[in-house]
């Protein structure tokens, strides 16, 4: 019997990458201390993002960032950055400049899981969870939204997503999910 193997976008590419750090990170579930905080602020903010997209309260986005927030698990050396004070201010400021006009499309679904089958013979699936379903004001196409969250939004870090396998392959999952919608990329 083949033991099912469920893979996102991360394992790929720690794998493709170097095979030793994913085997420590996602089969021996080890990191180092501390290393996950930024990812946990993000979760917060994500969960403040999809607050705000269903209703553009500014408000209850921040109520939900606080309280996200407080729910997490940080070091007690945490970088200023990621201080709850510092990211506060950046949200308020995105918030209260980010209203509905301002986005050529709207949203139809947020936080969208997928779970989608790579291959029925090996028994592998590709798996995540998809910030946004958007569809476009002009015409009648989808996209996929993905928020990004950086202290540095170069160039160079903006680059990274221009063949990012994470976009291609939720673009491929969410048309297997909806075959009758039309997926025309990724908005960032």
């Amino acid at each position: 019997m083949v033991r099912p193997i469920r893979v996102d976008n991360s394992t790929l590419s720690t794998l493709q990458t170097c095979s030793t750090k994913a085997v420590l990170r996602y089969g021996l579930h080890r990191t180092v201390p501390g290393t996950m905080a930024a990812a946990k602020v993000g979760q917060a903010i994500h969960s403040a993002l999809e607050c705000f997209f269903k209703s553009y309260s500014q408000n209850d986005a921040m109520k939900m960032l606080y309280n996200e927030y407080q729910e997490l698990s940080l070091p007690d050396d945490l970088e200023p950055r990621l201080a709850l004070g510092n990211i506060q201010v950046i949200m308020a400021d995105w918030f209260a400049t980010h209203g509905p006009d301002r986005w050529p499309f709207t949203y139809i679904k947020m936080e969208l899981p997928i779970d989608v089958q790579l291959s029925d013979k090996h028994g592998v699936t590709y798996t995540g969870r998809v910030d946004a379903l958007v569809r476009a004001k002009e015409s009648d196409t989808y996209y996929i939204l993905d928020h990004k969250t950086t202290g540095n939004p170069s160039s160079h870090w903006a680059k990274q997503f221009d063949l990012s396998s994470q976009l291609t392959g939720y673009i491929w999952a969410v048309q297997r999910l909806y075959p009758n919608l039309y997926i025309a990329g990724a908005f960032i």
